[in-house]
């Protein structure tokens, strides 16, 4: 009988870490899992449409289209005049 209950203690020193172990780890997986929610919902809120950062992303590509037309005129022009750039644009005499 006591080499029954020696051994049912010896059971219960191994049992006892592994059971608050396994009681512990569901928390600790749902704080873990809480981490990464947390990263997609603040994704989401950039990703709206209505955001700040779309808005301005959006405003900044309208910018860089109107820079790019710009810029392909002014090269258009300078293939049609390259000595524009050193005595200036053409103007004739009556829009002076």
């Amino acid at each position: 009988m006591e080499a029954i209950r020696l051994a049912i203690n010896n059971i219960n020193d191994y049992v006892d870490p592994i059971a608050d172990g396994l009681q512990k780890n569901p928390r600790k997986l749902s704080e873990t899992l809480a981490q990464p929610q947390a990263t997609l919902v603040d994704v989401r809120g950039l990703l709206d449409p209505d955001s700040p950062t779309v808005v301005n992303l959006n405003q900044a590509l309208q910018q860089l289209t109107q820079t790019t037309r710009a810029l392909d005129s002014f090269t258009d022009y300078l293939e049609r005049d390259p000595s524009a750039l050193i005595r200036g644009a053409y103007l004739p005499k009556k829009d002076r």
